[in-house]
């Protein structure tokens, strides 16, 4: 779930779900699971074609299959782990696409996420939850959505 809040008050008006759902699944699953990893290819393939936010494009080449594979590679230490369960972050609102690292952090390591995007309008948020948005609409990742 990604959540835009206006006021710090935090009154019902003033949040904005921008993607996923408000009905959250807390499941913890395994570190850099492979259905996790297909998820970021394919948003990493839906955000290549947005060439004039070169942001967006850094984002997108890392989480490119190839990319969360050498770092699941370099995870490996046949320990068993899940992840926590469920994470909230708060992402500093000086970077426009840092909700999107600290997204993906959360779910390769295995959790449900909140993450609270800058109150700031930038283009790339809406950019990144709509192509989001998306993945989320395919039947393949509706487990991801919740």
């Amino acid at each position: 779930m990604i959540l835009k809040i206006k006021n710090e008050e935090l009154e019902t008006d003033d949040i904005t779900l921008l993607a996923g759902s408000s009905s959250l699944n807390i499941c913890p699953i395994k570190p850099y699971h492979d259905h996790i990893c297909s998820f970021l290819n394919d948003l990493s393939q839906k955000l290549m074609k947005y060439k004039m936010h070169p942001d967006i494009i850094t984002f997108a080449f890392w989480c490119r299959k190839a990319n969360i594979y050498k770092l699941k590679n370099s995870y490996v230490d046949n320990k068993i782990r899940i992840g926590r369960g469920l994470v909230f972050h708060i992402t500093p609102s000086n970077v426009p696409i840092n909700f999107a690292f600290s997204y993906v952090f959360g779910l390769i390591s295995g959790n449900s996420n909140i993450v609270r995007v800058p109150s700031k309008e930038y283009s790339q948020i809406d950019i990144i939850c709509s192509s989001l948005k998306e993945l989320f609409n395919n039947k393949e990742y509706e487990d991801i959505y919740r």
